[in-house]
């Protein structure tokens, strides 16, 4: 993430890939999880104590498909907004110089 963050300060376009396909990547693994793992089984299996997931579950956002839509909600703007910005990346030339 360093790397990447360095790269899209210098305009390169492998920073944005980068991102892109991290953010593609981790947003993927996050719906796949919370869609097939229930999330009060999540904290509980994390080590949560008993109070803790009371708690919790007084909480409609502990819903396991109102965190998978929210990820989408908060993913598909992000994804594209990096499309927006992808215009003002350079590529990289011959040799991997800019």
């Amino acid at each position: 993430m360093g790397y990447s963050a360095y790269a899209m300060y210098k305009l390169d376009m492998r920073g944005w890939w980068l991102n892109f396909v991290s953010f593609c990547v981790l947003g993927i693994s996050h719906w796949v999880t919370y869609a097939r793992q229930d999330l009060m089984e999540f904290y509980r299996l994390a080590g949560y104590a008993d109070e803790q997931l009371e708690q919790l579950q007084k909480f409609s956002a502990s819903s396991g498909s109102l965190v998978v839509w929210g990820t989408l909600l908060v993913a598909l703007p992000f994804l594209g907004y990096l499309i927006y910005l992808k215009k003002f990346f350079r590529r990289a030339g011959p040799a991997g110089e800019l």
